[in-house]
């Protein structure tokens, strides 16, 4: 029954630590709400924001994450939900800028490397992201062994990595290597992951990613759309609105999500900009319809499983499925929304 509410913290290498033993109920009703962590220069927060270790019982909710230094080479975060970290919750927080050259820098992360660990993501706004270091910064991140996490109605937006060596960005992504990973994405926007890229999976830009053995993740009422351009590696770049990027997936549910991805590297003649790319085979997916897969521009094309489908009806042939999906452009109101 700790608050932490309403302050100001400046000036320090970790904002708020809290951490405690891991035991049935250690640290419930841990409270940090209202905070204001988001001053720049020479008081600005180096590493992270608001880390929780350990704890049963913790709720991260409207604080105001950002603008961190650039003094370090990794583990840059706004909210870190770290080993141990059970039945919790990060709502309705903003994060951003936090940029950095020294690091890739995270907004949210969840490595609990529990079992039914019970974490929910929501509402959230996670924007400015971005880096020219040599790999990936988050949006939001699901790793280590960690299963029963919702990930719900957050906006992330510009994630990017501007390395002109062709490295990548993440803007919703899981790899906890679980077969029954108990995950479901729902209701998230987003939008603007742009990365310089590369061929190898390492260096794309995804705008949801599903990577490793990861098995059991739903992917519901979700709208990513990828757009614009940048001057980016020279050739074989690749980006998607949706990947699966390991063929080991499997127990995968996508349903009614909106797919969008118009991006264009301006660098390359050779570049792929795909709706929904899978590694994975057809058997991966227990379901996946009533979605709107949707390229535009010379780099766009629909899908890719097993190959190139570059055609709705080709992709509803590899998979299968998908008879109720189309191929259309969105009719959002917003770019980034």
């Amino acid at each position: 029954n700790i608050t932490i509410q309403n302050n100001s913290v400046q000036k320090a290498y970790i904002g708020v630590y809290n951490i405690a033993v891991v035991a049935s109920g250690n640290g419930n009703g841990l409270l940090i709400t209202g905070n204001d962590l988001n001053t720049s220069g020479a008081n600005s927060i180096r590493l992270a924001g608001l880390y929780v270790q350990g704890v049963d019982g913790a709720t991260v909710s409207n604080n105001n994450v950002g603008n961190f230094t650039t003094s370090d080479a990794s583990n840059i975060t706004g909210t870190w939900f770290a080993t141990g970290t059970i039945n919790s919750n990060i709502s309705n927080n903003t994060y951003g800028p936090i940029a950095s050259t020294t690091g890739a820098p995270r907004g949210i992360v969840v490595s609990s490397a529990l079992s039914n660990s019970n974490i929910n993501i929501s509402g959230n706004t996670v924007t400015g992201i971005t880096t020219s270091y040599t790999s990936a910064p988050y949006g939001i991140y699901v790793f280590s062994t960690t299963t029963g996490v919702t990930v719900d109605a957050n906006k992330v937006s510009n994630i990017r990595n501007t390395n002109t060596g062709g490295y990548g960005a993440r803007g919703i992504h899981v790899n906890t290597g679980i077969a029954s990973s108990n995950i479901t994405l729902k209701n998230n926007f987003v939008s603007e992951v742009k990365a310089t890229s590369d061929v190898s999976i390492t260096y794309w830009g995804i705008g949801i990613g599903i990577e490793g053995a990861t098995s059991g993740v739903n992917v519901y009422y979700n709208s990513v759309n990828l757009f614009g351009s940048i001057l980016g590696y020279t050739t074989g770049t690749i980006s998607t609105a949706f990947g699966v990027l390991t063929s080991t997936a499997a127990s995968l549910d996508v349903r009614n999500n909106i797919f969008v991805n118009t991006y264009d590297n301006t660098n390359s003649a050779t570049d792929k900009a795909y709706a929904i790319n899978s590694l994975a085979p057809n058997t991966a997916f227990t379901n996946i319809n009533y979605n709107d897969y949707y390229v535009a521009g010379t780099p766009g094309i629909l899908g890719y499983l097993g190959a190139d489908q570059t055609t709705l009806t080709a992709w509803q042939t590899a998979t299968g499925q998908d008879l109720n999906s189309i191929s259309e452009i969105a009719p959002f109101t917003d770019s980034t929304n």
